[in-house]
């Protein structure tokens, strides 16, 4: 247990050594905590860097060759960001870094891409004796379109786009020494669309008129052909996610309904055709950011 010295001793300290350099500064032999005794030299005293506790050190501090040197780099410390924070100009702003509030990415402009995906075909004959058969397989092509910002949430734009399709299919007809085909080459459509979009993310519902090329025959021992291009309406929806300032990745899923039609093979055969078709896409948008 510590023991503090004599008053006589103390009052002899504070009589040799007035004002107390930092490097004789020791740790308190009373059960004063280093970081109070700390707390106290800043706190009492009004000197320099290069000096420090007036009457707290006289009264609290004895020589203390083995933390000496401690206590007085932690007091420097100490006086030295007292001293820096003295220096600073009163009426410096702190501002906050800016924040972009209006929705991130900007979604207008022009755009052109590629789109590839499952299609499915089917003729919807209304005379069941006149088969026509469904087909499904891949189709792929391009699109281009043009977005507009109306604010930070909504968007309109217009994209036309065209596919290449691989449907086409073959059954026996209703008088089985018959083949029946039906297929379609490619579709096409020219459509609206309005979204809502949150930074970098656009989920938009779309819809327009819808084209396809639709073809099949009957044959026996000769072959009747025939093609149409048919027209209809169309209407879907998707999810794009812009990468950086220019690159946009999508899934898109659209639905055409077409016109009815008469396919002039060895006979007429009326169809009503309509078609899903799900893709993915990718687009690169110009002047996007």
């Amino acid at each position: 247990m510590s023991v503090m010295p004599p008053k006589a001793e103390v009052e002899t300290r504070g009589a040799d050594v007035r004002y107390v350099p930092i490097g004789d500064i020791g740790l308190p032999k009373h059960g004063v905590s280093t970081r109070e005794l700390i707390r106290g030299c800043y706190s009492k005293s009004t000197l320099g860097v290069n000096r420090a506790c007036y009457h707290f050190v006289n009264e609290f501090c004895v020589g203390n060759p083995m933390s000496k040197n401690l206590l007085a780099v932690a007091t420097s410390i100490l006086f030295s960001a007292s001293a820096f924070a003295a220096d600073l100009p009163r009426d410096v702003a702190i501002t906050a870094p800016l924040v972009d509030e209006t929705g991130g990415h900007d979604w207008s402009g022009f755009y052109l891409g590629l789109h590839a995906g499952y299609s499915s075909l089917d003729p919807n004959s209304p005379d069941i004796s006149l088969i026509q058969p469904d087909s499904d397989g891949f189709s792929g092509g391009g699109h281009v379109g043009f977005n507009y910002m109306l604010s930070e949430m909504f968007l309109l734009g217009i994209e036309g786009d065209f596919s290449f399709t691989d449907l086409d299919a073959t059954a026996l007809c209703d008088n089985p020494i018959w083949d029946c085909n039906a297929g379609a080459d490619w579709t096409a459509t020219i459509r609206a669309r309005a979204g809502v979009h949150y930074n970098n993310l656009l989920i938009y519902a779309t819809g327009g008129a819808a084209f396809i090329d639709y073809n099949g025959y009957t044959q026996d021992g000769g072959f009747f052909p025939d093609s149409e291009t048919l027209t209809g309406w169309t209407a879907g929806g998707g999810v794009e996610f812009a990468w950086g300032n220019n690159l946009i990745f999508g899934v898109e899923a659209l639905y055409m309904d077409f016109e009815s039609a008469n396919m002039q093979y060895d006979l007429p055969y009326p169809v009503e055709p309509d078609l899903w078709t799900v893709r993915g896409r990718v687009s690169y948008m110009f002047g996007g950011m």
